[in-house]
């Protein structure tokens, strides 16, 4: 984000860079990115606002 001035995610030792060069390396992409997570955790029933996100992953489902 343009705010985040000091962001280095894709510099030379950033995050971003070494996930994808890693990526890029991979024989087995599916397993790289499963040993390899990448972001903020997978939301779940167990996170305090999981309601709040339910109230959206229901608002863009087929069934409401």
């Amino acid at each position: 984000m343009v705010e985040h001035e000091d962001d280095d995610g894709l510099g030379l030792q950033g995050e971003m860079r070494m996930f994808l060069e890693g990526l890029a390396d991979a024989e087995d992409v599916p397993s790289y990115v499963a040993a390899h997570p990448f972001g903020q955790p997978v939301i779940t029933a167990t996170d305090p606002n999981w309601d709040f996100y339910s109230q959206i992953i229901h608002s863009f489902s087929n069934d409401h």
